[in-house]
């Protein structure tokens, strides 16, 4: 690591300076700021510029930058950040060259992160990473969508599709004729009626591998048995990514018309033909087990297991009774079951739909819930909030009343160390303490207006809770946000209208 570091001062005047910001005082912060930041040498360059801030072609500024291309210093000290650019622009070009270098930037004033200067700093780093994030995106789409115009697949396959070996160097796929025998069976034991989960079971008794490995399950063979490449058709873009959280990604298919077919660029293994009756079966809603008239299941998708998380859904046993049953409960063909929960009786429908009648005819069981969940602290909030602020305030000037004694060198240098640590450690626990009551007030507020939000909007849904079908009910489960852990023997349900601050959680008898 390099221990240099180069210290840059600039002014527009030959005089005093503008704003205090003499050669003489810069130099002086500049040197105490290193010093500070673990640098107690003298700097390895020092670089004066008598130039407006307006403009990036200054002397000095273009061999501060040469040098922090080459990594020649490890650090770069300057006064504040509109000694080195006025523009933001120009601001940000700069910063981005000592990021892709490597170089460490410090102001003496305005650089922390909560400063305006640090803000817009950050402001503009981060819009240019997202717009060349954008840009970058765009390209790549339009190259690749070239590529696959072209007959081409224009990303890699990874493994690749069982039944075939993809040569990432030439990027071109072959048959593999032991997995394409693999392949032909299972299409035509689901045209001859076996549905996936036989014909997994099968494959895991015959001791038939997958093409990474593992046992056979129903979703990949459903992925097979839908795939188009089998009859020498492959598709680009037959999915719409769009994010929808954090790290949640809704992936929809597009119409058929809308992606890019690629003929050939996998040898056909089956024929059209045989493809298409597979299609017809599995499209077929009268083989869909638990699909038939009057075996709807209102719960499904709204609970899991309380025993292993697993989801719960809809089940048929002998003579048609309807049940739910927890899914880790269920052999799988790639593996046994994981969960000795019990088949639950569906009357648990009708208990959960009573409940959610209740709270949307009577919304005061849901601001009740909200405004004891909010409802904790003692005193008043605003006062404690200012009090804090008030010492926070007397703590940062303590602080800077050491900085300016140790310029004026009137302090020992390691009795400054330390009642700087102890003031920043209490500074920092009252921050701490002021963000968790301003928190606290925010969802105060939260609750206030959640009343009126919940009220009107439990009006709203009130007025056609009779006459709700099927899909009616499950919409308003969805719209309230209802979530459910349960057992054979208990259930607690829980409604979320706003996810900020609203919930409310019961278990029923």
């Amino acid at each position: 690591m390099f221990s240099d570091w180069l210290l840059y001062r600039r002014t527009s005047t030959t005089g005093q300076g503008e704003n205090n910001t003499s050669m003489e005082t810069q130099d002086q912060e500049c040197r105490r700021k290193a010093a500070e930041v673990g640098y107690d040498r003298e700097p390895a360059y020092v670089l004066t510029e008598m130039e407006s801030g307006a403009f990036m072609d200054r002397p000095a500024l273009e061999e501060m930058l040469r040098i922090v291309k080459a990594a020649l210093v490890s650090l770069v000290v300057i006064f504040n950040p509109d000694r080195l650019a006025r523009d933001p622009l120009h601001l940000l070009t700069i910063m981005r060259i000592f990021a892709e270098a490597g170089v460490r930037l410090e102001f003496v004033h305005g650089s922390s992160d909560n400063s305006p200067e640090g803000e817009l700093l950050a402001f503009c780093m981060g819009w240019a990473a997202q717009r060349e994030r954008i840009v970058f995106a765009q390209r790549s789409m339009l190259a690749k969508e070239t590529v696959a115009r072209s007959g081409r697949m224009p990303t890699g396959m990874g493994p690749g599709i069982y039944g075939y070996d993809y040569n990432p160097a030439t990027k071109t796929m072959t048959v593999n004729e032991a997995e394409a025998q693999v392949v032909v069976t299972i299409f035509q034991w689901a045209s001859d009626g076996s549905n996936v989960h036989a014909i997994a079971v099968k494959l895991n008794d015959l001791k038939i591998p997958t093409k990474t490995g593992r046992k056979w399950s129903r979703e990949g063979l459903k992925r097979i048995l839908k795939n188009t490449a089998y009859y020498g058709v492959q598709y680009y873009r037959k999915r719409r990514h769009r994010k929808i959280g954090p790290k949640k990604v809704e992936v929809t298919y597009r119409p058929i018309e809308e992606a890019i077919p690629i003929h050939d660029f996998a040898p056909p293994i089956i024929s059209k033909e045989l493809y298409d009756r597979v299609q017809e079966r599995l499209n077929n809603p009268q083989s869909r087990r638990g699909q038939k008239q009057g075996n709807q299941y209102l719960l499904t998708g709204f609970l899991q297991c309380e025993l292993c998380d697993s989801p719960v859904t809809g089940a048929m046993k002998a003579k048609e009774t309807r049940y739910y049953r927890c899914i880790g409960a269920i052999n799988r063909p790639e593996r046994p079951r994981i969960c000795n929960a019990l088949y639950i009786r569906d009357q648990m429908e009708e208990v959960v739909w009573n409940m959610v009648e209740e709270v949307i005819r009577d919304p005061e069981i849901m601001i009740r819930d909200v405004e004891q969940h909010v409802a904790h602290g003692d005193g008043n909030l605003e006062e404690e909030a200012n009090k804090l602020r008030r010492e926070i305030a007397a703590n940062e000037n303590e602080q800077r009343q050491l900085i300016r004694l140790s310029g004026k060198e009137e302090i020992d240098q390691d009795i400054l160390l330390s009642e700087s640590a102890r003031l920043k450690l209490l500074c920092d626990d009252k921050k701490q303490k002021l963000r968790a009551l301003e928190e606290q007030q925010r969802n105060q507020r939260a609750a206030t207006e959640a009343r009126d939000q919940i009220t009107e909007y439990c009006g709203r849904m009130a007025e056609n809770l009779e006459n709700l079908d099927f899909e009616g009910k499950r919409a308003v489960l969805s719209a309230l946000g209802v979530r459910g852990t349960v057992t054979h023997e208990s259930m607690s349900i829980t409604v979320v209208v706003d996810p900020d601050a609203t919930t409310m959680s019961q278990s029923p008898p």
